[in-house]
């Protein structure tokens, strides 16, 4: 019996966990910014995405009517409002846990929706989001899709990628380059050590095809010697002069801005010689 109203109990706070968690943001949409485009049109984006955001079902979206009264009461002037601190303010008058901020604007060929959700109590950007359209029919599936996912509050991620660093691409590419070549060189002492095994092995033969053999054997370990060690120390080289150029550059991106002055300075040299 006791088991079984301590997991009544856990069920219910788990409800009570749940109905919490659930629970809708009191929000109010301020008029977006329009850039490029009619007050008009941008008006009608904010009116789209309103619409949105209550069929959503997780916002208790405040009417623009209503709105406007409250802040008229206040004496409160919201014309030309797009800015964070104005937009926490109106909150705090309207009570609002939430407020939407936006701006459309043209770029190009293409119209930009652009909307901030702001937390009244925190005063900061709590998401964003942003959709590109083509024409004015895409206006009402962009502001859909901004609604939904600040409703699930899936974050738009931004891939940052790390500018190039010359610097520390020399210096690996050197020590890199010399590992590899001391590599070859191990195994460039390994053939060598079995040179002497089959200088012996030719030097005692006596049958004349045991004589050729061994000496073909030994010819190839040779080679191949040879060939280790040439590109192990021709690494060892180019390691040291990857490692060294890397070590002296005073900023990391010396590798590429040294290739174009390179060039040019060939280009003035050539027209120097000619001219």
């Amino acid at each position: 019996m006791k088991k079984i109203c301590l997991t009544n109990v856990i069920l219910l706070l788990q409800l009570a966990v749940l109905f919490a968690g659930s629970e809708k943001k009191h929000v109010g949409v301020l008029q977006f910014e329009a850039k490029g485009i009619s007050e008009n049109e941008a008006s009608s984006v904010n009116e789209l995405f309103t619409s949105d955001l209550v069929a959503t079902g997780r916002f208790v979206v405040l009417d623009r009517a209503n709105m406007n009264k409250v802040l008229a009461e206040q004496e409160f002037q919201n014309s030309g409002c797009t800015g964070t601190a104005c937009a926490v303010q109106i909150g705090k008058i309207l009570n609002m846990q939430y407020m939407f901020t936006g701006t459309v604007m043209k770029v190009g060929a293409s119209m930009v929706i652009s909307i901030k959700m702001i937390n009244v109590e925190s005063s900061q950007i709590e998401d964003s989001k942003k959709e590109t359209v083509k024409s004015a029919d895409q206006y009402a599936a962009a502001t859909k899709k901004i609604a939904v996912r600040f409703a699930t509050g899936k974050k738009d991620m931004i891939e940052i990628k790390e500018p190039f660093n010359g610097k520390a691409f020399l210096i690996t590419s050197g020590l890199t380059m010399g590992t590899t070549a001391g590599i070859f060189n191990i195994l460039g002492f390994a053939f060598a050590d079995k040179l002497d095994q089959k200088k012996t092995l030719y030097e005692e033969a006596v049958d004349s095809d045991k004589i050729e053999t061994y000496y073909n054997d030994y010819e190839s370990y040779r080679k191949k010697a040879n060939s280790f060690y040439i590109i192990s120390w021709a690494g060892y080289g180019a390691g040291a002069g990857l490692l060294l150029w890397g070590l002296l550059s005073n900023s990391r991106d010396d590798i590429i801005t040294m290739i174009p002055r390179l060039s040019r300075r060939q280009v003035k040299i050539t027209l120097n010689r000619r001219y």
